[in-house]
């Protein structure tokens, strides 16, 4: 299985940017240029969760050094802060994707809405575990508390079995839903 990263746009003048688009690609392949394939990994699509929790545990880790020897500065804040989004960006989709290698299509459903579920408690809770954390350990100390959180998850990420088809393992088939499925689905939903 491949993972992307999907951008959406709304487009006022779409024969416009067709025409723009078409012409753009032309021009990046002569160009040989690699930029839709630079967050696929061929052998493991779970390296890029992995990549964005060493990018979080580099931004704690940051943190709490410069808060140990304190020369933050506002610039040291807008870096460190634009690094943990593109962590966030990154890890989203990508734990998103790997949820069908973990449960499979039988449990889909259900893993979906536990995903959801622990990431809205993780919004909610997080803020006040760090704040604890913090007050308890003080903020430089209370950072580096933080980035051991995300260890067990580096660790597991680096040896998890999830990701490119291994040899032996069975993989389903995927297929695109079409619009009668689409509309079942919808159906069965709106009951919920």
């Amino acid at each position: 299985s491949m993972s992307y990263v999907l951008v959406s746009y709304t487009v006022r003048d779409y024969a416009r940017w067709r025409t723009v688009f078409d012409a753009d690609t032309v021009v990046q392949r002569k160009a040989g240029v690699f930029v839709r394939h630079v967050l696929h990994h061929e052998k493991d699509d779970t390296r890029i969760i992995l990549i964005a929790q060493v990018l979080f545990l580099g931004v704690s880790i940051a943190w709490g050094v410069l808060f140990l020897t304190d020369p933050l500065q506002l610039w040291h804040a807008v870096v460190l802060l634009t690094i943990h989004g593109l962590a966030g960006v990154l890890w989203g989709p990508a734990s998103q994707v790997m949820i069908h290698d973990l449960v499979g299509r039988e449990h889909l459903q259900s893993a979906v809405r536990l995903n959801a579920t622990a990431r809205n408690l993780g919004v909610l809770l997080g803020p006040a575990v760090g704040g604890a954390l913090m007050l308890a350990l003080g903020p430089a100390y209370g950072m580096f508390a933080n980035a051991i959180f995300y260890l067990p998850v580096i660790i597991w990420m680096w040896r998890t079995p999830y990701g490119a088809p291994k040899p032996g393992r069975a993989v389903a088939p995927r297929r695109g839903a079409g619009l009668g499925e689409a509309l079942a689905i919808f159906r069965s939903i709106s009951g919920n």
